[in-house]
């Protein structure tokens, strides 16, 4: 199995947020932040696992999105 959090890039100033969710839903998760233009980064594959990398200043925002998230999408935060 992958790690959807394997290949992101770190550094000062930057959190990560690691979700696990339905293999059928890491395409939905994916298009939701793409319409939320510089929130965070989003790294994942097929696995199940979605990596969101985002800076201090938009994390709470982050944690505000996934916390609205349809039921039943996030399965965990793993990270």
């Amino acid at each position: 199995m992958s790690d959807g959090a394997a290949h992101v890039p770190m550094g000062p100033g930057l959190r990560l947020l690691t979700l696990r969710v339905r293999t059928e839903d890491v395409v939905l998760v994916r298009g939701i932040f793409a319409g939320y233009d510089g929130v965070a980064s989003v790294h994942g594959d097929q696995s199940g696992l979605v990596a969101l990398l985002a800076t201090d200043s938009t994390f709470a925002e982050l944690e505000a999105i996934v916390d609205g998230l349809p039921q039943g999408v996030v399965l965990e935060r793993v990270r």
